[in-house]
């Protein structure tokens, strides 16, 4: 079994900035309400910037529902209720953790044409059993049983624009750790296992003792999240056996809390093995999405794989970007860690004209078939020529609430030259 060492903060993006002094957007509150921004940084897995931050949180642009609170994840006391709205251009549906039991789903009429059909996931007596990832999908997308749908499959959809989810944890003082109702787990040679051995609240740090003894923090590790656990290499029929986790520091009302897990080795692969999926593809750009007339610009089109995994890659461009103005590379690998690599292909345009602005796609294709895609605007502008969009993600511009409450404001700025926002409170 192998477990890199190689370290990886995971932590829960969204960025902000502030207009010029020509542009200024002002949230005015009439009520005394405390106002919060919430300032995160993505996962520095490979090359990204400024402008693909901004993208991530902009996937409701693109078709995938719209889930109320915006955020990854949200933290819950114990015997409170919750309400999760999702918003879409057709009917939904919801999938839960496999141990939610107090829930109450109601669909509605939102009356914005362009996302009609909601739904509201009323969560009850919310308690540990709760934690998880909720998934509200486009039912058009759901195959005979939802509740058969494996987890790389409920990623493609997200990937897709296909489905939105939104992770919860649980303040619970006495349970630490997520507990599985079958820890029972098959591991291919050679292949990535995941062991859900995740806390109850993001920063509750867990440890897991191997089959041979060896233990490992999440503090210290690689690849590790806390919202799907340890991420090891099984190497062979020798590490199998039983993996246990437990929090570094137990509650005194739980002090033997723990979890043990059955690893069963399934034997060897072949060289090419068949893949159940392909992550989602990063895109960065050299002009961080924005150039003059005239001028070149390249876009660089990252994913991470296993090793003994090929792929291909196809743009998909504008149609005013015309063939023989494009250069592509074939995908090369540009980065390695002892069981992934990262591989980059990159797309120039010469001489670029107005009729290049819009959305670059890129497809990667695995030796299996599986499918990862990602876009990227791009904007082409005269010299001298600039512009600012703002907008708050829901559509929703009025706010009103009870005093003394806490609110969340979001808003969605692009512009150029690259704007700053500062907000305004009376």
């Amino acid at each position: 079994m192998r477990l890199p060492h190689t370290s990886i903060r995971h932590t829960n993006p969204r960025r902000s900035g502030g207009l010029n002094k020509t542009s200024i957007f002002a949230a005015l509150l009439f009520l005394r309400l405390t106002t919060f921004w919430r300032v995160q940084a993505a996962p520095q897995l490979f090359p990204t910037n400024y402008d693909e931050e901004f993208r991530r949180n902009d996937a409701v642009e693109y078709g995938a529902p719209l889930i109320t609170p915006l955020m990854d994840y949200v933290t819950l006391e114990l015997n409170t209720n919750y309400t999760i709205r999702c918003e879409a251009d057709e009917p939904l549906t919801w999938r839960l953790p496999d141990d939610t039991v107090d829930y109450d789903e109601q669909t509605f009429n939102t009356g914005d044409p362009q996302r009609l059909h909601g739904s509201m996931l009323y969560l009850q007596d919310i308690s540990s059993k709760n934690l998880g990832n909720y998934y509200c999908i486009k039912k058009s997308s759901v195959p005979n049983r939802l509740d058969a749908m494996l987890d790389e499959e409920l990623v493609e959809l997200v990937n897709n624009y296909k489905a939105s989810s939104i992770y919860i944890y649980v303040n619970d003082p006495v349970n630490l750790l997520s507990q599985n109702e079958f820890p029972v787990i098959s591991a291919l040679q050679y292949q990535d296992t995941v062991i859900p051995c995740k806390p109850t609240m993001p920063n509750i740090e867990v440890l897991l003792t191997t089959s041979h003894g060896e233990t490992f923090s999440s503090e210290n590790t690689g690849r590790y999240n806390p919202q799907r656990g340890f991420v090891v290499e099984i190497r062979g029929v020798t590490d199998g056996g039983s993996y246990v986790c437990r929090p570094k520091v137990p509650s005194p009302l739980n002090e033997e809390e723990e979890q043990t897990f059955e690893i069963l080795f399934s034997g060897n692969e072949p060289v090419n093995p068949s893949t159940k999926y392909i992550e989602k593809p990063i895109i960065t750009s050299n002009s961080r999405g924005h150039v003059n007339v005239g001028e070149n610009f390249t876009l660089n089109c990252y994913v991470k794989i296993a090793f003994d995994v090929s792929y291909s890659t196809e743009w998909k461009t504008p149609p005013g970007v015309d063939e023989d103005r494009m250069i592509k590379t074939i995908p090369t690998f540009i980065n390695k860690t002892s069981t992934h690599q990262v591989g980059e292909a990159k797309l120039t345009i010469l001489n670029s004209k107005k009729s290049d602005s819009g959305l670059y796609e890129c497809i990667c294709t695995d030796h299996s078939k599986n499918v990862g895609r990602n876009n990227y605007q791009m904007t082409v502008l005269n010299r001298d020529e600039g512009y600012i969009n703002i907008s708050e993600p829901s559509g929703y511009y009025k706010i009103a609430s009870s005093a003394n409450k806490k609110v969340q404001i979001n808003v969605k700025y692009r512009g150029y030259p690259f704007p700053t926002l500062t907000w305004y409170k009376p």
